[in-house]
């Protein structure tokens, strides 16, 4: 009979048998994602603070497709935002880091402004099966305050 997993071949004396289908890795296999909308905010300089993390168990090695997005606030004029996304505590997938001067202090609404802006990105990486990490770090260049809006990463294979 049938069986699940399995295709029915010619064995080449004019009869048929089943045999298993070859080990297939699907696009899309292992999708993780995690999101958050909370305010964050931090105003240590140069001390980076950990605003998100995606915990992904892969299944089986081969590239991976990780993208990420936020929505970040700086109030200072003269000082930098900066984020990182890392795999694994270790390797940079967002190369440079963010580096962002936006020229505003002051109004109102979390993180002593009232400005907002987005970014985001993609990377194509590697991953082994296993448990891997990516997060999203975020940090002032001086003590003034960065903040985090919101901040989404997801990851899934491709090949």
């Amino acid at each position: 009979g049938a069986s699940s997993g399995h295709v029915l071949t010619a064995n080449g004396s004019g009869g048929a048998v089943f045999q298993a289908l070859p080990s297939a890795v699907a696009f899309g296999e292992d999708f993780t994602s995690v999101e958050t909308t909370t305010f964050q905010s931090s105003s240590t300089a140069n001390s980076f603070v950990q605003a998100l993390r995606l915990n992904l168990s892969v299944t089986n090695g081969g590239d991976f497709l990780v993208m990420w997005h936020y929505v970040w606030s700086h109030n200072d004029t003269g000082n930098d935002f900066r984020g990182r996304v890392q795999l694994d505590d270790t390797t940079e997938l967002l190369v440079p880091e963010h580096r962002q001067e936006p020229q505003d202090a002051g109004g109102s609404g979390d993180g002593g402004t009232d400005q907002r802006y987005t970014s985001s990105g993609f990377a194509v990486v590697n991953l082994t099966a296993g448990a891997h990490t990516v997060d999203f770090d975020y940090t002032p260049s001086a003590n003034d305050e960065s903040g985090v809006h919101s901040a989404r990463i997801c990851a899934f294979r491709v090949s």
